[in-house]
């Protein structure tokens, strides 16, 4: 970390009433009204220095990143910084086309009154290395409408990211969502391609509520049968419950013996699924 950035942090801090040696004692605090007065601080700091203001507080994330990444509090703090430089770098690119924002994140849930910036979004997506604003800009990329291209860079990043953190698992899942929310039938051969990929783990189960949605054929069943068994609790637990959303009957026969043995929410939604396909 810059040191005049430490050093006029480490003073502010004490203004606000919380003297520390080094910025790295802030990640071992305990009492919650120490952390109040810290993360004010904080955040002014982070503000003044960097024109996105946080999406989320500076302070626990660093927490969140050293105790979840196995990583050192020097890397922790590394990754924040970086962070908060690639948000910038993507703000003023969406500046440039016209979105006035300071972050993003700022276009996350947002309404979709950014078309013009989504090419650039798509481009940005391939060159940021963050996890956190990676998954902000595949979370801005989450609208209907966006163009083939942009979608085959989304399919590109989803396949050939490999997460190698809790938090870049994020990133991925991010990605899935995006692509079952932009794709139409046409993209079908494609989803069920990266379902069917076990690398890609649990970040493939938004893909399954949109092959349930999708028109009933023998190739999406039969992979979601195969799903049923899949090591990834979630994908397992998603297909079973497309089975039941297609009421697919060729699958009863699956789906009654696998319920010999199943045991809790695994049980609970094959016993649904089942119930749906009788019902027809």
């Amino acid at each position: 970390m810059n040191a005049d950035l430490e050093s006029e942090s480490l003073s502010e801090l004490s203004e606000a009433g919380f003297s520390i040696s080094s910025l790295k004692e802030l990640l071992v605090i305990d009492s919650i009204s120490a952390w109040k007065s810290a993360e004010e601080a904080w955040n002014r700091i982070i503000i003044r220095h960097f024109p996105a203001p946080p999406f989320l507080n500076r302070l626990r994330l660093i927490r969140v990143i050293l105790l979840s990444e196995n990583v050192g509090i020097d890397e922790a703090v590394r990754t924040v910084i970086s962070e908060l430089e690639e948000d910038q770098k993507v703000s003023n690119e969406l500046r440039r086309v016209g979105i006035d924002v300071t972050s993003v994140w700022n276009l996350v849930n947002a309404p979709n009154d950014y078309m013009q910036a989504i090419p650039s979004l798509a481009t940005l997506l391939t060159k940021m290395k963050s996890p956190r604003v990676k998954e902000g800009i595949a979370r801005a990329l989450t609208v209907k409408g966006v163009e083939d291209d942009v979608i085959r860079v989304l399919i590109s990043e989803f396949t050939n990211f490999r997460p190698k953190s809790h938090i870049e698992q994020g990133v991925k899942w991010a990605l899935a969502n995006a692509i079952s929310t932009v794709c139409d039938r046409r993209w079908k051969d494609e989803i069920l391609r990266m379902a069917a990929d076990k690398q890609h783990g649990d970040s493939r189960w938004p893909f399954i509520p949109w092959l349930a949605r999708s028109k009933k054929d023998a190739a999406v069943i039969d992979l979601l049968v195969e799903l049923m068994f899949d090591d990834s609790e979630a994908v397992s637990l998603s297909a079973i419950r497309g089975l039941g959303t297609l009421r697919a009957k060729s699958a009863l026969s699956d789906l009654t013996k696998t319920l010999v043995t199943a045991k809790g929410e695994k049980k609970d939604e094959i016993v649904k699924a089942i119930s749906k396909i009788k019902k027809g």
